[in-house]
């Protein structure tokens, strides 16, 4: 079998897309997959049904993602062009 590989920037832009469509299906899949058992875990644990409570005490996961990425901008700075494209 003879593989031709289109080069056109057109071409690229729609392998693009449609690899960017397939990453967002396979994220709608895992989370439609995991909703079972999150309802499953507030079943069992009724404190998980409160979001004033996961806001409430939880919000050190949130401060300590923001400074965890900040770091890592800090630290490698943000050079979108060097991405490999492929």
């Amino acid at each position: 079998m003879l593989a031709v590989q289109f080069t056109l920037p057109e071409f690229d832009f729609v392998l693009h897309l449609q690899h960017e469509w397939r990453a967002l299906a396979n994220l709608a899949g895992l989370l439609l997959g995991f909703a079972p058992l999150a309802a499953h875990f507030a079943g069992v644990f009724p404190a998980a049904r409160s979001v004033g409570s996961w806001l409430r005490h939880g919000w050190r996961v949130a401060v300590g993602f923001g400074l965890g990425f900040l770091a890592m901008y800090v630290v490698f700075g943000f050079h979108p062009h060097d991405l490999p494209r492929g």
